[in-house]
């Protein structure tokens, strides 16, 4: 039982890492077109 917890841990805190990782290349992109808008 102690590992399945322990799993179900990483597992979510793996989920949450590919979704901040996301979010930040997101945020990149808005940047880039935002960079580009301005630079043009």
């Amino acid at each position: 039982m102690q590992e399945l917890s322990l799993e179900i841990i990483n597992n979510s805190k793996d989920i949450h890492w590919q979704h901040r990782k996301r979010k930040k290349s997101e945020v990149g992109k808005h940047y880039q077109t935002y960079y580009e808008i301005t630079l043009f």
